[in-house]
């Protein structure tokens, strides 16, 4: 596994001290998100059985957790993600709906964003359409309601994958139509930034 970390930048010795720091505290909560942040590093390296014993032990330690706040929900947002891409689809569904439902009562605005847009994908992945269709609706309208370039683009992708797969065509070019319009618009504005 060592390759990874060279060809990957891993930082895994970084995250070791981190939970070093979190584990005499009990701070189950920030244990939990290094691990799912190396389980993210492991899946994008393309190592999916690493990924999967990272999430794991994120896991674990969410389930010791008292009081779920903020950093929980974000933790859970990871997992769900992560199961998505290992595709635990049912387990997955729980982490972000239980993520979403803590993000909604702490009233956080945009941080709700992040979690239907994994939900969106999660039923898309899945070939859940209905679920799908309804998760994306919502985050269209936040997205609108936050001007939040970023997931106005990922709500449109999703609704291009789930015409796509239901076989209409015309919507499904449409809407990758607006997807590419958005995606270019980020892509020139944070071109513009690094200039």
């Amino acid at each position: 596994a060592s390759d990874v970390y060279k060809r990957q930048g891993f930082t895994r010795p970084f995250y070791e001290k981190a939970l070093r720091e979190v584990l005499p505290r009990n701070n189950w909560q920030y244990a939990g998100m290094i691990h799912s942040n190396m389980a993210k590093e492991y899946m994008m390296a393309g190592y999916a059985d690493s990924a999967l014993k990272e999430t794991e032990a994120s896991i674990r330690y969410l389930n010791k957790v008292n009081r779920k706040g903020y950093v929980y929900a974000t933790c859970a947002t990871d997992i769900g993600e992560m199961l998505t891409r290992l595709k635990s689809y049912k387990e997955a569904e729980q982490y972000l709906l239980e993520a979403y439902h803590i993000l909604d009562s702490l009233k956080t605005k945009d941080n709700r964003l992040i979690v239907l847009s994994a939900l969106s994908n999660l039923y898309v992945e899945s070939g859940q359409y209905a679920k799908a269709t309804a998760s994306v609706r919502l985050l269209l309208y936040l997205a609108e309601a936050y001007k939040s370039k970023i997931f106005l683009r990922n709500a449109y992708k999703v609704l291009s994958e789930i015409a796509e797969r239901k076989g209409e065509s015309d919507s499904a070019l449409r809407y990758y139509k607006i997807y590419k319009d958005w995606n270019d618009t980020i892509f020139n504005e944070n071109k513009e930034r690094t200039i």
